[in-house]
């Protein structure tokens, strides 16, 4: 899911998008993500995490003691990319 705030658009080039991949608690990031922020938000709407990106990593590794269920949400700009994930 992408969403960037506005309810009514132009015709805009797509946005980039990142392709990252999951091994338990690390996120590999496949093609290289910018400077941004990551958090992880409860189902509740609560971040319970929150890292900031220079945008050179090629992994994140997210608190062990994180588990559970969490929506990802990636920043960038104006725009944020979300998605759920299982730790």
């Amino acid at each position: 899911k992408v969403g960037n705030g506005e309810t009514k658009g132009t015709n805009r080039t797509m946005p980039y998008m990142p392709t990252i991949y999951q091994l338990s608690h690390t996120l590999c990031i496949m093609n290289g993500l910018p400077a941004c922020t990551l958090c992880l938000a409860d189902e509740d709407g609560n971040i319970v995490c929150e890292i900031t990106l220079r945008g050179d990593e090629q992994e994140i590794q997210l608190p062990d003691d994180v588990i559970g269920s969490y929506e990802l949400q990636i920043e960038i700009g104006d725009i944020t990319y979300t998605a759920n994930i299982l730790l």
